[in-house]
């Protein structure tokens, strides 16, 4: 199949933590779901309504197992243990609440899918030296599957419909790595790597695959994940450790006219590692990543609202490798992955965001004193909590002042007086409603004189 000539335009866009921001697991709640054996390998994470899924590969038992969490309590249980079964699970779930899974049966070297609705129901659906590296997505009326041809190096594709279950070859040169999504209008688009490292993205359009190269001088490392936004683009995250001072994860993504690749975290080297790169979108179109973070062994999280902010979420041993990420209702994520110091399936789900650090305070620099003045800044708060402003007058990291609560985004003015001249630098802090605090914001500088000194200086100038 012919490759689609596209332009490309590489930006790079340093998260706020590389200017000193960043979080350190704040606002989430993390467990322990699955400690007995070694568990935990190649999770994959979906929701349905308040019901959590998650499954995930059983190192020890070579099985396949899912944990749920339903009326509020977690069980566990094994779907599959005919063979070594189980490695590279992906899952997802319809609008009737019913699972769907594809995964590796590594003693057969096929593609197996499973269903359940009241039991569950497995299937073969390719076999051959096929079946690695498999990702399901679900539309209104089909489910949607990719997965590696290892045999031919091929990237394939199945489609079921009720009873009915065809597969089809989308490219011949390439297909590891491989994650799927749906349009709106229930069309696949699937993300995937070539052994030589490059990245590239295959849609389907009116029954023909079209395939590009999107990202060509790099070596891409065990991932890729795709999500569509509300204007049926997609966006793909990955790894790229193709240079040998700085290895990198990305974002690629299509703007509606042309793709853009940008840097989320440039800072993983350490040594080659564990997959884990996951990409969602939620309703509102921002963006959400969770992934392995190399260099430090832990958790992190990335999420976009028109910068990148990037969080360590669990950093507690050898934990976040196979991470994968999912949006409940409310917009807040929730992310399964393996405890490798212990060998267990591990959640994490945020339960609220800190506002964004407030804008640098605007306001006149020369100040008078007894005289007040306004002084604005604003902040913006995630999940949309209402928000207070602590202002610091003096520079001594003390909230001096605190405001009352406004709705987030809202600019706000403070007024304020200096008694005593000098040389000022203000500052100012935002906290939710729940309490969570921003880092502060930029200083501003403001000079302070009394009014004989004016007089004195205009005095001065006119003689």
């Amino acid at each position: 199949m012919k490759l689609m000539p596209i332009l490309i335009t590489f930006i790079v866009l340093a998260p706020s933590w590389f200017f000193g921001g960043g979080g350190n697991g704040k606002g989430w709640e993390i467990e322990t779901i699955d400690m007995q054996g070694d568990i935990g390998m190649d999770t994959s994470i979906c929701i349905y309504k308040d019901e959590i899924f998650i499954s995930y590969y059983d190192m020890k038992s070579k099985n396949l197992k899912v944990a749920s969490f339903v009326d509020g309590k977690w069980d566990t249980e094994i779907v599959d243990a005919s063979a070594d079964v189980g490695a590279y699970s992906s899952i997802a779930v319809d609008l009737n609440g019913c699972l769907h899974l594809v995964y590796y049966d590594a003693t057969n070297e096929n593609l197996k899918y499973a269903k359940k609705d009241v039991s569950w129901k497995i299937d073969v659906l390719d076999s051959g030296g096929v079946g690695k590296y498999p990702s399901i997505a679900i539309s209104k009326d089909a489910v949607h599957i990719t997965y590696y041809d290892e045999k031919n190096d091929n990237l394939k594709y199945a489609r079921i419909y009720g009873e009915e279950k065809r597969t089809e070859v989308v490219d011949y040169s390439a297909g590891i790595y491989s994650s799927i999504a749906v349009d709106s209008s229930g069309n696949p688009h699937i993300s995937y790597g070539s052994i030589r490292g490059k990245l590239f993205y295959a849609f389907l359009k009116e029954n023909k695959w079209i395939i590009e190269e999107i990202d060509r001088d790099i070596i891409i490392w065990e991932s890729t994940s795709i999500a569509i936004d509300k204007n049926s683009n997609p966006h793909i995250c990955y790894y790229d450790i193709s240079r040998d001072d700085a290895w990198f994860l990305k974002h690629a993504y299509f703007d509606g006219r042309k793709w853009k690749i940008e840097i989320i975290d440039p800072d993983l080297i350490g040594f080659y590692n564990s997959k884990g790169a996951s990409i969602v979108i939620d309703d509102l179109g921002r963006i959400h990543v969770a992934y392995f973070g190399w260099k430090g062994w832990d958790l992190k999280y990335a999420y976009f609202d028109g910068e990148w902010h990037i969080e360590k979420v669990d950093e507690e041993g050898d934990v976040g490798a196979y991470a994968s990420i999912a949006i409940d209702s409310k917009g807040y994520p929730h992310i399964s992955y393996i405890d490798r110091s212990n060998l267990d399936l591990k959640y994490a789900k945020k339960i609220n965001y800190e506002p964004d650090k407030s804008e640098k305070p605007s306001g006149r620099i020369f100040a008078i004193t007894g005289r007040e003045y306004f002084y604005e800044t604003i902040s913006r708060d995630f999940d949309g909590d209402k928000i207070r402003y602590g202002w610091d007058w003096n520079n001594d990291d003390t909230a001096d002042e605190w405001t009352e609560f406004y709705e987030s985004g809202s600019k706000i003015k403070t007024i304020h007086f200096w008694d005593k001249p000098g040389i000022y630098k203000i500052k100012v802090i935002a906290q939710d409603e729940n309490g969570y605090l921003s880092n502060w914001s930029e200083e501003r500088r403001i000079y302070v004189i009394k009014s004989m000194q004016i007089l004195n200086i205009l005095k001065k100038y006119a003689s």
